[in-house]
């Protein structure tokens, strides 16, 4: 709810203005299309004012008042801004911050936001909000780090949209790949965070598509770590991760409109050294979290999330430990009787057999679709020992499912391991492989 109330608060203080800003390595690659002549400069504003107005590095054209400018307010018909690098993506940009924000007030409205680094220090951050009739909003962040032996990876994006009659669109990517040989003290961690408030009304539908994923390999260390640290942003709502090292937080509302939502979050973890004393992966605050809460007053609400981890550890004298919370869904899919809510949850854990291991793995899901339908299906695996399920509700008040896994190896050939699926209204065990 904090950050809600912060982004209306924002959405308040600028209404009317379109605002575009963005850090100095953005800036640096910025397009020289020049202002058109209905555009002048008001208090270190450019200010565009037409049918059709463009800010950003590629004019669309004749009949577009275009500006390459930082600072733009727009007052027109269709309203279009670009805070990307000038050449076409994937683009890379060797500095350690970009930072853009958009603000636009329709009717017609279209945002796309590209950051590219390749660094191993990054900070990664987007805010759009949009009021018209339409909004439209592209969200791309990457992050690419080869060097070492410490990487440090946040990316952030907060969207607001609120459309008088007609739809709201979002499509969000947030990728980082951390890779290191570098021997010494190695630790990689990333931090990514969306938060997405889409409002339709009358007729008017709501859709977005949210891929979230981090890669992290690093070998020939003296101490290995990946996603032990914790960040400070604002979390998901949802347990068990607390401060997760990937959130999503989506909420969409529409009166007889559909809503739609697309989400896909994964981590994969890797390490390997013969030298390690220590090897660690997660944490018990971290992890992945998804909250999703769809309303429609007659229209239909539809959720397809998929949360996926892996986490491997190799080497031969290393005190090993490897931790993986997963949560989503809240009650997230409400509307008419054909709505509907699928969740699809796994984890695998893998840690040397011969060293001293402790692994830890929940996996907690919830989903909600009065009056329409529901499933969820778990699947997690340690060293030792495996277990899932699938559980279906129609109608589908609240559905809940949750996957523990522990084990912990003291040498060669000893791993007392478990892994249980249940769900908890009944603490029912629903599957135990060992």
């Amino acid at each position: 709810m904090k950050r809600r109330t912060m982004l209306l608060a924002a959405l308040a203080a600028v209404a009317g203005a379109m605002v575009l800003t963005t850090g100095a390595s953005a800036a640096a690659h910025a397009g020289s299309a020049k202002a058109a002549p209905a555009a002048a400069a008001t208090h270190g504003l450019v200010v565009q004012r037409g049918a059709r107005n463009y800010a950003g590095p590629n004019c669309p054209g004749k009949g577009w008042n275009c500006t390459s400018a930082k600072r733009v307010l727009q007052v027109g018909k269709d309203n279009r801004a670009e805070c990307t690098p000038s050449e076409a993506p994937p683009v890379v940009v060797t500095a350690t911050q970009i930072s853009c924000t958009i603000v636009q007030n329709g009717p017609n409205n279209q945002a796309r936001c590209v950051e590219r680094l390749m660094t191993d220090v990054a900070t990664e951050d987007c805010t759009i909000t949009q009021t018209g009739t339409s909004n439209s909003a592209t969200i791309d962040q990457t992050v690419e780090a080869n060097g070492g032996p410490a990487q440090t990876a946040t990316q952030t994006a907060n969207v607001m949209q609120t459309a008088g009659g007609g739809n709201n669109t979002l499509s969000v990517r947030q990728h980082v790949h951390q890779h290191t040989h570098v021997a010494g003290d190695q630790a990689q961690d990333i931090h990514q965070d969306l938060t997405s408030l889409q409002s339709a009304t009358l007729s008017g539908n709501n859709s977005s598509t949210v891929k979230q994923d981090q890669n992290q390999d690093a070998h020939n260390g003296t101490s290995q770590a990946q996603n032990t640290s914790t960040s400070g942003v604002t979390p998901c709502f949802t347990s068990p991760a607390v401060d997760p090292n990937q959130c999503a937080s989506i909420t969409q509302t529409a009166d007889a409109g559909n809503n739609a939502n697309h989400l896909d979050q994964s981590i994969d973890e890797d390490m390997e050294s013969n030298a390690a004393s220590t090897q660690k992966q997660g944490s018990f605050a971290g992890g992945i979290d998804g909250h999703v809460e769809l309303q429609s007053g007659t229209g239909k609400s539809t959720n397809d999330a998929k949360q996926r981890k892996s986490q491997s550890e190799k080497g031969k004298i290393a005190a090993q430990s490897q931790i993986d919370p997963m949560g989503c869904c809240s009650f997230s899919a409400q509307g008419n009787a054909n709505s509907s809510e699928t969740l699809n949850q796994s984890s695998a854990q893998d840690a040397s057999s011969g060293a001293a291991a402790f692994q830890d793995l929940r996996i907690e899901g919830t989903v909600s679709s009065i009056g329409g339908t529901c499933s969820i299906t778990q699947r997690g695996k340690n060293s030792g020992a495996s277990s899932g399920d699938t559980v279906t509700a129609s109608p589908c008040t609240t559905l809940e499912l949750i996957t523990d896994c522990e084990g912990a190896s003291f040498g060669e050939g000893e791993s007392p391991a478990f892994c249980e699926t249940f769900v908890p209204e009944t603490d029912f065990l629903r599957a135990a492989r060992r």
